[in-house]
């Protein structure tokens, strides 16, 4: 009744689950239209009505070239061609610039034998992977790597993620952050010289990355990179060129482990950092611009260059 009193013209739903299901019962209800976006868990592992909501809606965005293609195989069951937009989501590459420069001046300056700082940052969950990270520290540490590991976030993998860290006995390698403020993870990625992102499918309910926004601040920040090439990462990261990518089958723990090795030469590190700081599409005022030109499109609205609307 609000959104009619209001003379509401489109609804944008954040999440293809549970926001997206709200935006369909308005519609049905009011004849408002809508639109949504879809990132990761609501289209791997939640899929209900997805088909149905895509066809009343006036458009979908999601953010990769990956997931629209879930998307477009979910559209396939309809009756209705809706759009399928990829808007990625993106950091203020500006913001880290002082922060990366500072850090390849460290690397130049290192003494021989420093020790290398890996930084890992998400929820403490399977799909993110952390046991395998651990797995690759302890082979580091057995051939003879002089590292730091420090893991940022929270979750129910805490206490297994404690027991596998006492018996491969890394306790003074490793260490467990907990959840963190923003300003405390920027404080980290400043320590930082190598991002590990450990991603795997969670076999159990297949829930995977999008594209995490967290590898995109740590690119923008200057670090050496190592990820996995699954689901939209390598949009983001060109394995050798702008970091180094893994696979997430068996070899995991093996790879993750041989990637850090190469990251222990700071001219490896630099050469893959700075490609990293020039990654063009992940700007956050660039991708504003276009999810406002999606839904001025959705309302019958220009959107001026300005953002505001004709």
């Amino acid at each position: 009744e609000r959104m009619e009193r209001d003379g509401i013209e489109v609804v944008h739903a954040h999440y293809a689950t549970h926001p997206a299901m709200v935006a369909y019962v308005v519609e049905r209800l009011t004849g408002i239209g809508y639109s949504f976006t879809a990132h990761a868990h609501d289209l791997y592992c939640h899929r209900a009505m997805l088909g149905e909501k895509l066809a009343r809606a006036r458009s979908a965005v999601t953010i990769s070239e990956f997931n629209r293609v879930y998307l477009e195989r979910a559209r396939a069951a309809g009756k209705k061609a809706t759009p399928i937009h990829v808007v990625r989501c993106g950091v203020e590459w500006e913001r880290y610039e002082a922060m990366a420069r500072e850090r390849w001046q460290r690397w130049r300056e290192a003494p021989p034998g420093t020790r290398l700082r890996v930084l890992a940052v998400g929820s403490l969950q399977p799909y993110k992977g952390h046991r395998h990270l651990l797995t690759a520290c302890a082979k580091l540490r057995a051939r003879g790597l002089r590292f730091e590991c420090r893991l940022i976030g929270e979750g129910r993998l805490r206490p297994a993620l404690e027991r596998q860290i006492a018996a491969l006995d890394l306790a003074g390698e490793v260490r467990l952050l907990g959840a963190r403020t923003e300003h405390e993870v920027w404080d980290w990625l400043r320590w930082a010289d190598v991002f590990a992102m450990p991603s795997v499918v969670d076999e159990s309910t297949q829930q995977m990355e999008g594209i995490p926004v967290a590898l995109m601040e740590a690119m923008a920040a200057g670090l050496g990179v190592v990820a996995t090439r699954l689901s939209g990462i390598p949009e983001l990261v060109t394995s050798e060129q702008n970091g180094l990518l893994v696979s997430p089958g068996p070899t995991i723990a093996e790879e993750l482990a041989a990637g850090v090795w190469r990251m222990r030469d700071a001219g490896v590190r630099e050469r893959l950092a700075r490609a990293a700081r020039q990654t063009r599409g992940f700007d956050l005022a660039t991708n504003v611009r276009r999810l406002e030109q999606v839904l001025g499109s959705d309302a019958g609205t220009e959107i001026a260059s300005d953002g505001v609307a004709a």
